[in-house]
């Protein structure tokens, strides 16, 4: 009796222990499946409009497998009602590149490469051209209904296109502003049409008795009417989003006010990333997370911290992210899979 007893516990031990292996093994798999799902099939995909893999964007434009994407970004053109993609390209032995996309499809409209050095933005000018420059060298000029490409070689007047700065690139036809984040100070510079300029500074001082060297200068948009602009503070980890919602208004803290913001009609406090990732659109102030999970959370343009929805990013996203300004689609570079992905809004 005893020695069945004893066979019986063991039996037992055993059953025990051999459904513990087989639940073990169900939790590893439905986990793995799911990382794989994440990992192959990312949720951003759902949202998509087209997915094109990079190289074949390269090789449709005729350059280098091996070109790194600088910038990407959506450019309205009212004056054909068009919007193009614009992507920045570098390779690695030879001139950058600049590649028009179809906003559709991501169909290359035409490349334009051989070109000096691009920056890391592209804006709308004064003449309605799609211009980039690196700095202070060659701007870079593309007729957006010609699809032509214009050097402009600066002699007296040197169009200065900062590393940090913003457009915006629709206020007017007749005017061109770039504005930038300085050491000191924001500096905001109109351009007319020969691309004579003035350079207009805001004071040292922001509308939190901070000095401008601890912002950073996220996004601009303007939105027919009223101009945003969205700031971080990197030592308070504040970041704000400033209304004005008339141009003179605007310029009038880069002149007569006594610190950025004094002539705005709304300052709110919104949250702000490690990246840095932020875009402004119709469709609200939309920031890169990464806490516990990797995302964008989208809020409110006119109270503070209010959060509207989040979309989640795979955890193992790195890459660049792009808005159109009236919130109706953005694209998702992935850098690991090497695919652009026109997506439409998940709101």
């Amino acid at each position: 009796m005893m020695n069945q007893l004893l066979f019986t516990g063991r039996h037992c031990k055993n059953y025990v222990l051999a459904g513990f292996l087989i639940l073990s093994l169900i939790i590893f798999g439905i986990v793995s499946c799911e990382l794989f799902k994440e990992d192959y099939f990312p949720a951003y995909l759902s949202q998509a409009q087209a997915v094109k893999d990079l190289t074949s964007i390269t090789k449709a434009a005729g350059i280098s497998a091996l070109a790194t994407v600088g910038f990407l970004q959506f450019i309205p053109v009212p004056a054909i009602q068009k919007t193009y993609i614009v992507l920045g390209l570098h390779q690695i032995s030879g001139p950058p590149a600049i590649v028009l996309l179809d906003s559709s499809d991501l169909s290359v409209i035409k490349a334009f490469t051989n070109l000096p050095a691009i920056g890391k933005f592209a804006m709308l000018d004064m003449n309605g051209y799609i211009a980039t420059a690196y700095e202070n060298t060659r701007v870079i000029r593309i007729d957006p209904v010609a699809l032509t490409l214009n050097l402009f070689d600066p002699v007296n007047n040197t169009p200065y296109f900062s590393q940090t700065g913003f457009s915006l690139y629709s206020l007017s036809i007749t005017t061109a502003y770039l504005c930038e984040m300085r050491e000191n100070d924001i500096a905001l510079s109109i351009y007319n049409n020969d691309w004579a300029f003035s350079i207009l500074y805001a004071k040292d001082t922001f509308f939190d008795n901070q000095p401008a060297s601890q912002f950073s200068l996220l996004d601009l948009y303007y939105d027919g009417t009223r101009i945003y602009m969205a700031l971080n503070n990197r030592y308070t980890n504040k970041g704000y989003i400033l209304r004005w919602d008339v141009i003179a208004q605007f310029t009038n803290d880069f002149t007569s006010a006594t610190y950025i913001g004094e002539n705005a009609q709304q300052i709110l406090e919104v949250p702000v990333s490690k990246e840095e990732g932020a875009f402004l659109t119709s469709a609200g102030y939309i920031v890169q997370f990464n806490d516990d999970r990797k995302g964008l959370g989208r809020y409110a343009m006119d109270r503070d911290n209010t959060e509207l929805d989040r979309f989640l990013l795979p955890n193992e996203f790195r890459g660049k992210i792009s808005f159109a300004p009236d919130g109706s689609r953005w694209l998702l570079y992935d850098e690991q899979k090497g695919s652009l992905a026109l997506l439409r809004p998940w709101w």
